[in-house]
């Protein structure tokens, strides 16, 4: 396990990563809305340049913006990639040090900087991994059965962060990845009485 040192609360950081498609922002949206009376636990978006230069300000923060603001030390967490840079702004900290379950889109690169700033993480991988059934693939058609005889190709490696990790196939029904998701929100989110 990433030894976790600095920041330290009695909340927990829940970030969740994946890949493009992976329905994150779903997800999310639909936790969000079952929390959304519940004050014990934050949806925190991350700040993003905007896409492709774009001057529009609700797309996202020009360049120079976002530099500024890294400037002056607005982000706990900022990181680069295909989309822009992005970052997650320090506020997380007081809700994570008033013992709220702080909830996050980042990119799988920034888990151990999470780690090392914060001692509760606790992540939440997302996959698209298509599981293969010989039953799904049988046909009449000799030439398809000749195929599909051989043995399957391996899987891809798929690096997944330390644990604590939840590893949430997303190819099912949306309803049972959000069903999942909040089994882990609701381990962490304190018992009203």
């Amino acid at each position: 396990m990433v030894p976790q040192t600095g920041l330290k609360g009695a909340g927990v950081l829940v970030p969740v990563v994946g890949p493009d498609g992976a329905k994150k922002d779903d997800l999310i949206a639909s936790a969000r809305q079952v929390y959304s009376q519940n004050p014990a636990i934050v949806f925190t978006r991350a700040l993003k340049t905007a896409r492709n230069g774009s001057p529009d300000p609700c797309k996202g923060l020009s360049p120079h913006e976002f530099s500024a603001l890294v400037s002056a030390g607005a982000f706990a967490f900022t990181w680069e990639d295909n989309a822009g840079s992005s970052g997650i702004p320090m506020s997380i900290f007081d809700d994570l040090n008033a013992g709220r379950v702080v909830v996050i889109i980042v990119a799988r690169s920034v888990i151990p900087q999470l780690r090392r700033r914060y001692s509760r993480v606790h992540v939440v991988f997302l996959t698209k991994e298509q599981k293969r059934r010989r039953q799904d693939l049988e046909t009449t058609n000799e030439g398809w059965l000749a195929r599909i005889s051989r043995p399957l190709e391996p899987a891809p490696v798929v690096d997944i962060p330390e644990p604590p990790v939840t590893v949430i196939n997303m190819t099912g029904p949306l309803s049972e990845a959000i069903e999942e998701f909040l089994g882990v929100l609701d381990s962490y989110v304190p018992v009203s009485d």
